[in-house]
């Protein structure tokens, strides 16, 4: 079964001599890097070798990936971050200014349940070497987690490295220069007075984003203190007031779990303090050199806890910042720890040409979108269509011609003869819409053109379409307001010219595949697209957003709270990343964010759960322990408000762990957020993924938590529901996620975790649970109803999304398929089930999206579908993915490429960044049952890859595909070699 010999390369074992000299070779590097890193702190920082059990050096395969501009940044929407886990850094180099950075904690929570900013930075140097017309370079190098800027002329350039303290929550710059120069720090701060949130601002608590009843809570943040302590820059914010004892009374739980709740609000003071050597302050919130120097640090402590007084905050502060290190020693054992994370696991892709718009199987359409709807009105003269991009003398000959003349151009598909005006009168689709023959098959990943002459009455409908309503898998044009629009995978644009009613206008739009350039033209003339950077030979884009997702999940998931989907620590001012309220000219700050800190289940999920595969299970620490410390508080909501006995979950909770009153509801006996209000399986799920954590670590502590959790989630299910005749629940009220709300009964997500759960407590030592626990767990088992399935248009079985339902659909969710994910009901290996059924159901999905909390991409993994799970993961990393900044100005885009974007979310997205790369891994590596591993389960035959993960059972497993064949396969420990299945197609 596969290949017999483990540690297989090209045909050959390793000998123990030769690794016994790798290992040699490993540490005498690791001297020589250690006196390189001391020696050359000023200098561009040089990337160790990262040695992967003394064979692989990673550091050269990253090499590629470091950011590095030529050019200053126009502003914060430009900056890179920096982090430590928990202390972060957004940092821009203003052109003819300054060195800006934001500074930040993933534990600098408010009064008002925000997380907010410590403050900005302004670094000024004089004279000021970054002006226009001379050489500038800016390199953050993720190998070592430093960023380097360098600018000015030879002979007065000026160097300054920017680094977290891997060790410490200690931000240090340090700068060199070959002239002496002045050199200032400046803290811009806009929490100066106290500041009362208007109705719309509290949207960014989002626990009171409907608004405060009069008398029921506090709605403000209070100042920050700023001290006037010589020669440095302190400043704090303490809490003065929490929202959590008016949630706990007007969430009815007080009385039920008094004493056992956590306030992780009152009294929490956060700030941080500036300090070097070199200087002394101009005020209190600056400091300057005292003379003109060439070599300058500065070292900004930050802190943040819940202290029984300020002065024993501030105690705790100066007590972090005198001991924190010497710049050369904080950037040794930061670039350590980085060489350590990255050598842990890896992936490298070579997949060549790359995708901007997935292809689907709808038809093309003239005057409607594919469900019928939004409809034109008006006039078509010619329509054509080509299975490529024209060059620019193909459009103008196309331009040239009028609306009645037919086109000769090779490669035209003119099977709409009834719209051939050289034939027939121009008509009017007043009947519905006309579509191409044969065009569901049609393959718009591979290029594209569709021409046509239009003469609109009104300034709305769709002249071409080919997407999912809602979507992102296709194309669509149309008019919005008398601006054409176009809508190309995730990509929107306007055009800057109006189209006039009654006006015959030739209308284009264009896609090549080999650029990923977009484009929509009009009377000729290129009016909007995209203007992707040329792909480089050797960087692939897949690599390059899966090793910067990783990153700055690193940067912020060492922390007391679990990181934040909606920006995390690395947000900007809302105006230029917002999503929702329009926050111009509203005066909001830095602080604001929509959804505020709140830690919505779904998106929360895709944070975590590849860090499983990448065996970074420290980085998991926070998220797990946030849940398991609240189970006092889900078992006082269960009991509060149905009566039940075991753990409701919501999803969405603050961080301290109820919903917010704008979901909960004020005056309500029991959640009424209508999307949400009836979802019950989020705790089945984290039981799932607790339940993943033992089996790739085999931890037992952890283990004896996780069966308590799925207990009492199993618990609920069977004291909440109502039993029929035959003794199975009648989940009853219901929602399908937060698609389907009406008339749900027994849906499927619930289903499929109970009898995953079931199983899978069943199924573990019994030493690890008693007789009575499983004996319960089986009538449990035996309660659970039978999985819903319905027959498609096309007569075969597929899952359901419940057993009953109204078809209404209010989200673009497939609750059918969470028997594929989160669950593994349906799968590979899993014969229980006919994975045929699954497959039909995900060709048949509504809104196969790409981007944020879709789960598109890893359904197709699981299900061995690798051409859409390729798909998915080349729109998710393409150069074209969404990155747009601001609604008004849809060609700004943020200059970081690992800053992802979303119609839904706000940004930087971090749920659609490590939904991403928990698909790369699930197309790579899978559990199956009986402790088997499934390699490269949904990878494509065309790419090559180059990977080290890890595998339940303590496994690691380094692979190496070239060609469509394994050319390198390594398995610890060995004896795992007999549970590898791999497909014959990859074997050589």
């Amino acid at each position: 079964m596969g290949l017999q010999k483990w540690g297989y390369r090209n045909g050959a074992t390793q000998s123990r001599a030769s690794t016994f000299k790798m290992n040699i070779k490993s540490i005498l590097a690791f001297f020589v890097f250690s006196w390189t890193l001391v020696a050359t702190s000023f200098a561009s920082p040089q990337a160790p070798n990262i040695l992967v059990d003394g064979k692989t050096d990673v550091s050269e395969l990253m090499s590629p990936y470091r950011i590095q501009w030529n050019s200053t940044s126009k502003d914060e929407a430009d900056s890179v971050p920096l982090g430590n886990g928990n202390t972060g850094v957004g940092l821009w180099v203003v052109e003819n200014g300054d060195i800006m950075c934001y500074l930040a904690r993933n534990d600098a929570i408010s009064e008002m349940h925000r997380l907010l900013k410590l403050g900005r930075l302004r670094i000024s140097i004089s004279p000021n070497p970054f002006v226009s017309g001379k050489p500038f370079s800016q390199i953050l190098d993720i190998r070592t987690g430093i960023c380097t800027i360098r600018g000015g002329l030879k002979g007065s350039e000026v160097r300054i490295n920017v680094l977290v303290d891997s060790d410490s929550q200690t931000v240090y710059l340090s700068g060199s220069s070959d002239q002496p120069q002045k050199v200032s720090v400046g803290l811009e701060n806009w929490r100066s007075t106290k500041r009362i949130l208007d109705s719309d601002e509290l949207a960014s608590t989002w626990v009171y984003r409907t608004g405060i009843p009069n008398g029921k809570a506090e709605n403000y943040e209070s100042a920050d203190t700023i001290l006037n302590r010589p020669n440095t820059i302190t400043w704090y914010h303490r809490n003065a007031h929490t929202p959590v004892n008016a949630h706990y009374e007007n969430q009815h739980v007080n009385e039920v779990a008094t004493g056992l709740l956590i306030d992780p609000i009152v009294n929490r003071t956060f700030g941080a303090s500036i300090s070097g050597a070199e200087f002394v302050s101009s005020s209190t919130k600056s400091l300057t050199t005292r003379q003109a120097v060439q070599q300058w640090d500065v070292k900004i402590a930050t802190h943040s806890n819940q202290t029984a007084t300020t002065n024993q905050f501030l105690e705790e502060l100066f007590k972090q910042s005198s001991r924190a290190p010497k710049f050369s020693q904080a950037k040794q054992r930061t670039a350590s720890w980085w060489s350590k994370f990255w050598a842990k696991s890896f992936v490298f892709v070579n997949e060549g040409a790359t995708l901007a718009i997935p292809s689907n199987q709808l038809p093309v359409r003239f005057g409607a979108d594919s469900s019928g709807k939004n409809t034109y009105r008006g006039e078509f003269g010619r329509i054509t269509a080509f299975p490529r991009p024209l060059s620019e003398l193909e459009l103008t000959s196309l331009t040239s011609s009028s609306p009645n003349e037919t086109t000769s151009l090779q490669g035209a598909q003119s099977t709409l003869i009834s719209l051939d005006g050289a034939n027939q009168q121009r008509r009017r689709l007043d009947n519905g819409y006309l579509e191409f023959k044969n065009s569901k098959d049609w393959r718009i990943d591979r290029g594209f053109t569709i021409e046509g002459w239009i003469k609109p009455d009104s300034i709305s409908g769709r002249i071409f379409d080919k997407i999912t309503p809602g979507g992102s898998n296709g194309f669509l044009l149309d008019m919005q307001g008398k601006k054409l629009r176009l809508i190309a995978g995730n990509e929107i644009y306007f055009s800057s010219i109006s189209i006039e009613p009654g006006v015959w206008t030739h209308v284009a739009a264009m896609f090549d595949p080999q650029t990923g350039k977009i484009s929509l033209f009009q009377n000729g003339k290129r009016v909007a697209g995209n203007n992707p950077s040329p792909i480089s030979q050797t960087k692939s884009a897949i690599t390059q957003n899966y090793l910067l997702t990783r990153y700055q999940l690193a940067c912020q998931q060492r922390s007391q709270f679990p990181a934040h989907f909606n920006g995390g620590i690395f947000t900007v001012a809302p105006e230029f990343a917002f999503y929702a309220t329009d926050p111009r000219g509203r005066g909001w700050t830095p602080d604001y964010r929509f959804y505020g800190p709140s830690y919505w289940w779904q998106n929360t999920r895709f944070l975590y759960q590849l860090h499983l595969a990448e065996g970074n299970y420290d980085l998991m620490d926070s998220f797990y322990e946030f849940y398991f410390r609240h189970i006092t508080l889900f078992q006082a909501k269960a009991k509060a408000y149905y009566n039940a006995e075991g753990i409701f979950m919501n999803e969405t909770l603050s961080i301290f762990g109820t919903p917010g009153m704008g979901d909960f509801g004020w005056g309500q006996k029991e959640y009424s957020e209508p999307y949400t209000r009836n979802i019950w399986q989020q705790a089945l799920e984290f039981g799932s993924i607790a339940l993943d954590r033992y089996d790739y670590t085999g931890d037992e502590a952890f283990l004896k938590k996780t069966i308590h959790w799925c207990d009492l989630a199993l618990q609920f299910y069977d004291t909440r529901f109502k039993k029929d005749i035959h003794g199975k629940m009648i989940i009853n009220p219901s929602h399908a996620v937060e698609t389907y709300w009406n008339g749900v009964t027994n849906d499927t997500p619930s289903i499929a975790g109970l009898n995953e759960i079931t199983h899978r407590l069943l199924s573990l030592p019994s030493k690890f649970t008693t007789q009575e626990q499983r004996d319960n767990w089986r009538r449990i088992a035996n309660a659970i109803p039978p999985l819903p399935k319905k027959k498609n248009a096309d007569g075969l079985i597929v899952p359901d999304v419940a057993e009953s339902y109204s078809p209404e659909r209010f989200n673009y969710e497939a609750p059918d398929l969470y028997t594929v994910y989160p669950f593994r009901l349906y799968g590979l290996q899993r014969n229980q089930l006919d994975i045929e059924e699954a497959k039909r159901a995900w060709r048949g999905m509504v809104v196969p999206g790409h981007y944020c909390w879709y789960q598109t991409g890893v359904f197709a993994a699981r299900l061995g579908l690798s051409e859409g799970a390729k798909e998915d993961i080349l729109f998710r990393t393409s150069p074209s993915l969404n990155l747009k900044v601001t609604q008004s100005n849809p060609q700004r885009s943020f200059r970081f490429p690992g800053f992802y974007s979303s119609p839904h979310d706000w940004c930087p997205d971090y749920d659609g960044a490590g939904n991403m790369a928990n698909t790369l891994q699930e197309m790579l590596l899978q559990p199956a049952p009986e402790n088997k591993i499934l390699l490269l389960p949904a990878w494509p035959n065309d790419w090559d890859v180059k990977f080290k993960l890890y595998a339940p059972g303590k496994t690691l497993i380094e692979c190496e595909v070239q060609k469509g064949k394994i050319s390198k396969l390594e398995i610890t420990p060995r004896s795992r070699g007999r549970d590898l299945i791999i497909p014959p197609n990859f074997r050589r």
